[in-house]
This record gives C-alpha cells, sequence and structure tokens, in this order.
C-alpha cells in the first residue's frame, strides 16, 4: 500500500444519520448527531500503529502519534501488533526478530529466527523464511505468527507456516498452510482456523473452514457455501465471522458455529467483518465507508464515510481496509482511502469511541493498527 499525509482538501465523515465535514488543514467539523469530534477523548486507551517505526498515542493525550521503538529501515513488513494478555507490552517483527516493546519504549528481543528451535523445517531457517503477516501473543507471552517463504530463497518449496512458540520452554510447533492470510489463532486453546482462502486440500471439501491445533492430528474442515478471505473468532471461542474480499461483486458475511459446523449467511453484503461487543460487527463497503450491524440484523447502519472517489481501480486491486476493535469491542480504528490530484493516494485514520459517541481524526495511516489497554 502507499502512504502519504493528507493534501488540505476538504473530507467529509458520516457518524450514524449525521454528516461532518473535515479538512485536514483546519478539521473543521460540522455537528454530528449522537457523536462529537473530539481533539482528546475523554476516555484513556492506547492506539498503536507501525511501519518501520512503532507508534503509540494515548487517547487522553493532545497531539500526533510517537514513534517508540525503531523496527526496521530497510523494508515495510505486512506483520501485525502483537498485544500481551494484559495489554502492557507490544510484539512487532522485522522478519527475523519478534520484540517486545512497552508503551514507553522499552524493548527486548522475544525471539530471533536464529534460536528458533526448528529443526522439523531443515537447515537455514532465518534465510529461508521470515516473520510476516499474523502476528499475536497469548497467556505467558507465547507468541503465535506466520512463518512465510523469503524472497531471496528461490530454489526452496514455497511452504508457509502458522507457529506457536512457548518461551518458558522454548519450544516452537509448526503448522503448515497453504497461504496463511485471514486466519484466526485462539491463544488460550492453541487452535488455528483458517478460511478456505488460506488452506486448500484435494482430499476436502473446496470451500471449507480449516481448524486444527499445532499437532495437527485433530484437525477437521468445516464446510462453507462461498470461499470466505477471513474469519474472526467471538469472544467465547464459539463462533467464527466469516467475510469475503472487498473485490468480490456481492461479498458474502457469515457466521460459523464451531461446534455443529452449522454456517449462517447474513442478509447484507460487505467484507473485512470483524466483532464488537457482544453481537455487533463492523465491516467495509468499499474504501470509503464503514458500516456496524448485529449478526441478527437485516440491514446494517453506515457508520462512517469518507467523502470521495475511491483510491483504487477496482479492476486492478483495492485499498479497503478492515475495521480494527479493542478487546472490549468499545474502541474503533479505521483506516480510509481517497484518489488525489495527479493519481495520488489520499488516507488517514479515524478513532473512535463507541462507548462515549467520540471520534478523532487522525492526519496518517500505517502498515497496521492495533489498540492496548
Amino acid at each position: 500500500m502507499m502512504f502519504c499525509r493528507l493534501l488540505p482538501i476538504q473530507l467529509c465523515i458520516l457518524l450514524g444519520p449525521g454528516v461532518g465535514a473535515f479538512s485536514a488543514e483546519n478539521r473543521e467539523i460540522d455537528a454530528v448527531p449522537n457523536f462529537k469530534q473530539v481533539r482528546v477523548f475523554t476516555r484513556d486507551a492506547l492506539f498503536v500503529g507501525k511501519d518501520t517505526e512503532l507508534w503509540a498515542l494515548r487517547t487522553t493525550n493532545k497531539g500526533r502519534p510517537k514513534a517508540i521503538f525503531t523496527i526496521s529501515k530497510s523494508t515495510i513488513l505486512n506483520s501485525e501488533i502483537g498485544v500481551s494478555e494484559k495489554g502492557e507490552a507490544l510484539f512487532v517483527s522485522d522478519g527475523q526478530t519478534i520484540f517486545r516493546v512497552t508503551a514507553a519504549g522499552d524493548s527486548k528481543k522475544a525471539l530471533t529466527l536464529t534460536t528458533l528451535p526448528a529443526e522439523d523445517l531443515g537447515k537455514d531457517v532465518p534465510s529461508r523464511f521470515q516473520v510476516n503477516w499474523y502476528l499475536a501473543a497469548g497467556p505467558g507471552d507465547v507468541l503465535y505468527f506466520d512463518l512465510l517463504p523469503n524472497s531471496k530463497a528461490r530454489n526452496e518449496p514455497r511452504r508457509s507456516y502458522t507457529c506457536r512458540y512457548d518461551p518458558a520452554r522454548n519450544s516452537a510447533y509448526f503448522l503448515e498452510l497453504h497461504f496463511p492470510t485471514g486466519i484466526d489463532v485462539d491463544c488460550r486453546r492453541a487452535i488455528v482456523y483458517a478460511p478456505p482462502l488460506a488452506h486448500s486440500s484435494p482430499a476436502g471439501p473446496r470451500n471449507a473452514v480449516f481448524v486444527s491445533d499445532f499437532s495437527g492430528m485433530h484437525a477437521r474442515r468445516l464446510a462453507v457455501t462461498h470461499n470466505y478471505h477471513s474469519c474472526a473468532l467471538s469472544a467465547d471461542g464459539k463462533t467464527l465471522l466469516l467475510s469475503e474480499s472487498d473485490l468480490e461483486k456481492r461479498p458474502h458475511i457469515a457466521t460459523l458455529d464451531i461446534a455443529t459446523g452449522r454456517e449462517t449467511v447474513l442478509d447484507f453484503s460487505g467484507a473485512y467483518a470483524v466483532w464488537g461487543e457482544g453481537d455487533s460487527i463492523y465491516f467495509v463497503r468499499g474504501e470509503t465507508t464503514l458500516w456496524s450491524a448485529t449478526i441478527a440484523a437485516k440491514q446494517p447502519t453506515r457508520l462512517l464515510q469518507a467523502v470521495g472517489q475511491p483510491a483504487s481501480d477496482r479492476g486492478k486491486g483495492s485499498y479497503a481496509e478492515r475495521p480494527v476493535v479493542s478487546r472490549d469491542g468499545s474502541w474503533l480504528a479505521w483506516r480510509w482511502a481517497l484518489k488525489g490530484w495527479f493519481g495520488s493516494v489520499r488516507d488517514g485514520t479515524v478513532l473512535v469511541d463507541l462507548k462515549n459517541h467520540e471520534y478523532r481524526l487522525l492526519d496518517r495511516t500505517w502498515t497496521n493498527i492495533n489498540w492496548a489497554r
């Protein structure tokens, strides 16, 4: 994705039934019923983003996010930001090392591929693989991450893995996945959930959700009706929220009961769906609108809209981004992208306190974002 700072243009944002006008230059906002634009939130939380640096913003502080840790000056990986179980630390990777960073910027190495116990993967693991895409932390700072083929290892088989690393035991377990994108992991039970796009098998159904522990002995495939792009596990660990890519003409959203395998396709369309609080969900339609609903709803509600032309040509790709919700479901962050002058991209990030109905606009975006409490 291309990143650039906002030009001094008008951006409108719709929250619920009202309309607010935002200028990146003077940040004027029209009255917005039920939602209020703020420069500082009433409640406290920690928003974080990463590119070649890790940035943090305390929601009760003024100003922009500040860089608290340098990750790498050479490349920007699409690896996620992991959050420790109690939210006191963040995990980021430069591809070869995973770092544990506190909100104050104190850091240490949590794992390096040079010392990863990975005898089952063969020799020279650091030169053949890199940490990218999924990255999360469970109890005891047990790490879960995707291990992807390194682009430099051209003569190696293109194998990818989702990994579990236990620092207390210095043990690692590997589950091979064809294309581990859009996955979710139950970090307490060490179970991987992979949408159809991430895992394919000639012996199984074409469209199926793959469920497995890291031994692979209890793996199963749950047949579904669509080639879903991503899945998200509910807070109680019983239901998956499945959704297709924004590039589909009418992307489907569904729930999947993990115990019974029952799939329920929702009545409305959308892409990159995530759970909110309870049975609420959030999803996007294109690059400029974000929606909310409950899973029992017949129609969703448009929550946010960046008014302007979408940044991309849908025939060639999309800048659409999934919303990111805090663990307690009360904070939301979303990155939008609009077409700028002379083929440029105008993008930014909006933070929303869903509990107090407050929102705040940031004039940039990052490769990955998350919430820590």
